[in-house]
């Protein structure tokens, strides 16, 4: 019935109880508009305790757009969702797919931790749930068998924790967790848990700087969706696309700047890009950071002429702040996408081209609050926000 309501008016109610049902008969035939309107149930009736098993359930029934928006919590409510009564729900593969994010805000040690934890609880649910299969199977039996040791059985046919720990280790970013954290926190404290190869090219990598190619340690950062701000931005200048585009008006020549509308504020990483939709062979386009209340005084500038503004600057490749330039990467252009990790943590800025890392431009002084923003100046200049951006890996 629930089916045949979409169908004919293209409403649908949804509650807890249906939208499991709702996501097998979407994935059944195909109905790409139910797990749209599942996706945005999910977004308000969301949180920490259902969010495991929701993800388990639509990455069994292959529903991109309900994993995306879970995954996405997941992000911003990582420590809280491994302490969650549903993490034994959980399979390997699903973990991975939440490991394997560089958004997951966690620090690395903490992830370790959590992971350790969800080995325990899966292993014990898994043996449970095999421990109620083998009764159930002996209670089909004409004649039982009582000297049958079925906590014994359920405990071969099971995996350790040990078992599934090694399913996911890799994807847990050994180097960036710090070298005494490392010695002490795992090594010291799980002496038999770690494949001691991932923990010596940690180490490894902590002394001399090599990655070895089987670990990962491209850090991670904070990315949510942003637009440009029209309350924030020189006068000849012009946004559409729903503010994630921004153009340079026609006929007027020189700097004007807008800046997003999220402001960078927490001690941790964030990450960004733009892409260059269009501009004149040679173009005097900025990307980068400001503070908000520095600039707010005059947008019609290049948003690097103060201070607290950190460019990337299309002519030359060069990077501007307070004013003053300096030699540091490659010029871009039309086409081209450009990055900005702003690492509060190490009070660093680092700009990234088409996805390759150009190292850090700025260092020391990196403290909040600062916000994404682009300075134009050519009436051909053209730029727009880039919602899944390239990455390369960052040694952190």
């Amino acid at each position: 019935m629930r089916m045949l309501e979409f169908i004919y008016t293209g409403d649908l109610r949804i509650s807890n109880a249906t939208c499991i049902p709702l996501m097998q008969i979407a994935n059944q035939y195909q109905v790409d508009g139910i797990h749209s309107l599942l996706s945005r149930y999910f977004k308000e009736s969301m949180d920490t305790e259902n969010v495991c098993y929701l993800l388990e359930e639509a990455c069994f029934y292959e529903a991109p757009s309900i994993i995306d928006t879970c995954l996405k919590f997941i992000d911003s409510n990582a420590e809280n969702v491994f302490k969650s009564s549903t993490l034994k729900f959980v399979s390997s593969d699903t973990l991975i797919k939440v490991l394997a994010r560089r958004t997951l805000e966690i620090e690395e040690i903490k992830l370790f931790e959590c992971v350790y934890q969800w080995c325990q609880v899966r292993s014990k649910y898994l043996k449970d749930e095999q421990l109620e299969q083998l009764k159930q199977a002996q209670n089909n039996v004409d004649e039982v068998d009582e000297d049958i040791p079925m906590d014994e059985v359920a405990n071969k046919e099971a995996p350790t924790v040990k078992e599934l720990f090694d399913q996911v280790s890799q994807y847990i970013q050994w180097p960036i967790i710090d070298s005494v954290d490392l010695r002490d926190r795992v090594e010291y404290k799980y002496p038999d848990l770690v494949p001691k190869k991932l923990l010596l090219d940690a180490y490894r990598f902590h002394v001399t700087g090599e990655l070895s190619k089987d670990l990962m340690a491209f850090g991670r950062y904070y990315s949510s969706s942003w637009k440009f701000d029209p309350k924030k931005m020189g006068t000849t200048i012009s946004l559409s696309n729903h503010n994630l585009t921004v153009s340079k008006q026609a006929n007027n020549t020189s700097s004007c700047t807008v800046l997003g509308d999220k402001i960078f504020t927490k001690i941790r990483k964030y990450y960004f890009a733009v892409k260059v939709d269009d501009c004149p062979t040679t173009s005097y386009i900025m990307v980068g950071v400001t503070d908000p209340s520095t600039i707010s005084s005059n947008y019609n500038n290049f948003l690097s002429h103060n201070q607290r503004g950190y460019a990337y600057y299309s002519y030359q490749g060069s990077k501007y702040h307070n004013s003053g330039s300096a030699t540091y990467g490659p010029a871009f252009s039309k086409g081209d996408e450009i990055g900005c990790l702003v690492d509060f943590k190490k009070k660093a800025i680092t700009f990234f081209k088409n996805g390759q890392n150009l190292g850090v431009a700025y260092s020391d002084t990196i403290v909040p609050p600062l916000a994404p923003a682009v300075t134009l100046y050519s009436p051909q200049d053209k730029i727009s926000v880039v919602k899944s951006p390239k990455f390369a890996k960052v040694r952190v």
